[in-house]
C-alpha cells in the first residue's frame, strides 16, 4: 500500500519498498541517451522511495543538480554505468591464447547482443570453456561487468578489448 510522505513545499506518494534500486534505460533511438525532463519527477520519486538509481544513460545523472541535490540529501546513490575505467591502455596488439567471437552489426539495437548471449549459452551447454563479454549498458548489468565501448574515447578502444578478453587458455572462449 502506497503512503503519502511530505518535504518542504510537496506531498508525494511512497511505494513500499521491494527493491532498492531503480535501473534507468531506454531504446537508443529514444531521446538519444539523454534523460527527457519529462523522466525528472519519476526518478525523483524513485529517489525520495529510498532507491539508488542505475543509469545507462548516455547523460551523467550526476550532472542534473536537482536529481544529484536530492540524491546527496537523501542518502542514496547515483550510479552511471556508462562510465569508462580510468586508466584504460592503448592497444598493445599482442596475440593473446584462446578464442574470440565477435558479433558486429550496422546499428545499435539490431540484435548483437541477444546473438552473443545465445551463442555463450550454447557454448556452455555443448561443455565449452566461454566467457560472455559485455561491451555495452545492458550487457553489463546482465554480466555484472564489461567496458560501454561507446564510453571509450577511440584512442584506447583496443586497449579496453584486450582488457575485456585477457589471455586464456587455448579452448577458452570469448
Amino acid at each position: 500500500m502506497r503512503q503519502l510522505r511530505r518535504e518542504p513545499g510537496r506531498w508525494f506518494w511512497v511505494w513500499p519498498r521491494r527493491g532498492d534500486t531503480w535501473r534507468l534505460g531506454a531504446k537508443p533511438a529514444q531521446a538519444g541517451g539523454q534523460v527527457p525532463k519529462s523522466w525528472l519527477p519519476t526518478i525523483e520519486l524513485a529517489l525520495r522511495s529510498g532507491m539508488d538509481i542505475v543509469s545507462g544513460m548516455h547523460a551523467d545523472l550526476e550532472q542534473i543538480e536537482s536529481i544529484r541535490g536530492l540524491a546527496e540529501r537523501a542518502g542514496r546513490r547515483l550510479i552511471d554505468i556508462r562510465k569508462a575505467p580510468e586508466g584504460l591502455p592503448v592497444g598493445n596488439g599482442v596475440k593473446r591464447k584462446g578464442m574470440r567471437l565477435i558479433t558486429v552489426g550496422t546499428d545499435c539495437g539490431v540484435g548483437k547482443m541477444y546473438a552473443a548471449l545465445a551463442i555463450h549459452r550454447e557454448l556452455q551447454q555443448a561443455g565449452a570453456d566461454a566467457d560472455f563479454r559485455a561491451t555495452g549498458q545492458t550487457g553489463k548489468l546482465i554480466a555484472g561487468d564489461g567496458i560501454c565501448i561507446d564510453a571509450v574515447v577511440a584512442d584506447f578502444m583496443a586497449g579496453a578489448a584486450e582488457l575485456l578478453s585477457p589471455d586464456n587458455t587455448a579452448n577458452h572462449w570469448d
